[in-house]
């Protein structure tokens, strides 16, 4: 097509894609041969609209199908934790707090989401052209990316919550841990607010694309510096949960129930998700929007990553105690260590009772002597008068 002929098609409202095909948004002329226009034997006309030919499920829709069934499944499985951290703790202001469950709610979205884009998938192999499914494709895997990300926030918040309830039901006398002016209550205030505003700007930059483009062929602008830098953000907002959490071992020490242990293990799970966005802004080639992109490879390091925090942050909050549970758990093993020896609080009441008792003794004894030396004064004076 020349340029004399593309100002003839584009005058007329016509759209020349990608891969040949002329479009007025209602009817398209493909020039391959093999989607040549074609007429049925009952009259009717095929391969004439822009989303037709209809092909079969490929490679990418089976993905797509396993990716929703898997998803699906892990949602009945978060109930049970939701109940156990959230809905089962005591629902009276004292314990108002006890009730984590922010990082179940965040997995349900992220499952709930990626099931849906598994879903909108399957069209990349059954459609012509990328068409409106591509965006929506985006949208959802994006803000599954966010629901993922938030839930490891809240994963690290809870445990840096548990470790402060469980030392603080040890030994009440913690200077650090009652005092409210202390650094970490102004740490834990504004850190989260500086990592929902990185969460935020990465989805804006990255589920909120040049979609027109897209969805008519060109592939060149999801590799632009939009992309780039919503990769940069991606990765500050998972070094900030990081961050977080190394603070908090760092601050309330190792947790001897090894729970320091899978939570590293759930972030490390991410890494894959942040190399599979650096390669996409880099090659579009290998992008999710690519429908010549394997199917295999788009699975192993763009869904599968999250599908692993999901499927292993079921098992940690079913084995992991909650909030009430750590409560007495810390009690019970102070209790134990005071039958062994009498607490310090003890020894030192005892200790200044004593003294007390002999500070009284003492005074006692001053006020007799007194006494004794004021009834010799008088004894002595009474024969002169």
């Amino acid at each position: 097509m020349n340029s004399s002929q593309a100002a003839l098609f584009r005058f007329f409202d016509y759209q020349w894609y990608a891969n040949d095909t002329l479009s007025n948004d209602t009817y398209c002329c493909v020039y391959n041969d093999e989607y040549v226009p074609t007429i049925d034997d009952d009259g009717t006309l095929v391969g004439v609209h822009c989303d037709s030919p209809i092909l079969p499920i490929g490679p990418h829709g089976r993905t797509g199908v396993l990716i929703s069934v898997i998803c699906f499944v892990l949602v009945a499985f978060i109930l049970p934790n939701m109940i156990k951290h959230g809905w089962a703790c005591p629902h009276n202001p004292c314990t108002a707090r006890c009730r984590r469950r922010a990082e179940w709610i965040f997995l349900t979205f992220m499952l709930f989401l990626l099931a849906f884009a598994g879903l909108d998938w399957i069209e990349i192999d059954r459609a012509i052209l990328p068409g409106n499914y591509v965006a929506l494709l985006g949208f959802l895997f994006q803000a599954g990316t966010c629901a993922c990300l938030a839930s490891l926030w809240h994963f690290v918040s809870s445990y840096g919550y548990g470790r402060r309830v469980y030392l603080l039901a040890q030994n009440q006398t913690i200077e650090k841990l009652d005092s409210r002016d202390h650094w970490i209550y102004g740490f834990e205030f504004y850190v989260p607010v500086l990592f929902y505003i990185l969460l935020l700007i990465t989805f804006f930059l990255d589920a909120l694309r040049p979609w027109a483009a897209i969805t008519e062929g060109n592939l060149d602008v999801v590799v632009d510096s939009r992309a780039k830098v919503a990769c940069v953000f991606l990765t500050l907002c998972w070094l900030a949960i990081l961050g977080q959490f190394l603070v908090y071992r760092k601050f309330y020490g190792n947790c001897p129930r090894q729970r320091d242990t899978a939570i590293l293990f759930l972030l490390l799970c991410f890494i894959p998700r942040i190399i599979f966005q650096f390669v996409g802004a880099w090659n579009a080639q290998l992008h999710l929007y690519n429908e010549d992109v394997r199917s295999a490879y788009v699975f192993v390091i763009g869904f599968l990553p999250m599908i692993v925090i999901a499927l292993y942050g079921i098992c940690y909050g079913y084995f992991a105690p909650n909030t009430q549970e750590l409560q007495k758990q810390a009690t019970a093993s102070t209790e134990e260590d005071g039958h062994d020896q009498p607490p310090s609080g003890e020894q030192v009441n005892t200790s200044s009772h004593k003294a007390d008792q002999a500070s009284l003794i003492s005074v006692d004894m001053a006020s007799k002597e007194k006494l004794n030396k004021s009834q010799d004064v008088n004894v002595s004076v009474r024969p002169l008068m």
